[in-house]
């Protein structure tokens, strides 16, 4: 179902999501400021955390169009909300079956995987503001690599503390330079920083990069959200770099 506006930041769209139908698609700001809304006369708006309507933003947004909030509870797994908003539009059939063709396409994956990598550990980092951060292991492309493709997690990522986690958490480059990763997934979303960060001893020492497994990835790939497209395209790309 094409919305009537998609997500933004002041810096960009989810461009990975564009050639699955939401090109041309007008902008709303990521804070879903009020007079935004309005312009599109939305029939139903879906919100995903309760702190986005905090305060009375809740009451604003209701006097627009019917509202109704997922929940951090259910937001911070895709899978249930998938499946709750697909009960929301009527159109759980539908979910299902996305559903199901992304458990069969996981496995198939998971698989292959068992045969060209078996027992090889991944991490997935992120290069923005001249700091690296590092994927935690219940989030985003770090779900897809751990849990639904099998792939072993690195000291690192193990070792991060329960009470810290962040779907992406900061890491030094001391930190770094423990990192035991037979492979390196670099999302890297500063090109600025990208020359003087990648050509440190540090990073060049790191056992994945000197052994050439380093795949770079572009600020606009999926590997930073989570969801039946972006786990699907994040799938791909592993496949395309681990499985020859």
């Amino acid at each position: 179902m094409k919305p009537a506006a998609q997500w933004s930041v002041p810096n960009g769209i989810q461009d990975y999501l564009q050639a699955s139908g939401l090109e041309g698609v007008p902008t709303v700001g990521y804070d879903l400021p009020i007079e935004q809304v309005m312009s599109f006369a939305p029939d139903l708006i879906i919100v995903a955390s309760e702190s986005e309507v905090a305060k009375d933003k809740y009451d604003q947004l209701t006097k627009i169009a019917p509202t109704y909030v997922i929940g951090d509870a259910v937001a911070h797994d895709w899978r249930a909300a998938f499946k709750q908003i697909g009960d929301l539009l009527g159109k759980s059939d539908e979910t299902a079956k996305a559903l199901e063709a992304y458990e069969a396409k996981a496995a198939e994956a998971k698989a292959k995987l068992e045969q060209a990598a078996n027992g090889q550990s991944a991490a997935a980092l992120w290069l923005v503001g001249n700091t690296f951060y590092i994927v935690d292991e219940t989030r985003a492309s770090g779900e897809v690599l751990y849990k639904d493709l099998g792939l072993k997690q690195p000291n690192i990522v193990a070792e991060l503390p329960a009470d810290q986690k962040a779907n992406w958490n900061k890491i030094s480059l001391e930190k770094l330079a423990e990192l035991d990763a037979d492979h390196i997934f670099l999302i890297n979303s500063d090109k600025a920083a990208a020359d003087s960060v990648l050509n440190d001893n540090t990073w060049k020492n790191l056992p994945a990069v000197k052994a050439g497994h380093l795949y770079e990835l572009p600020a606009s790939s999926s590997w930073l959200y989570s969801g039946a497209i972006a786990n699907t395209q994040t799938i791909d790309d592993v496949l395309k770099n681990l499985v020859k």
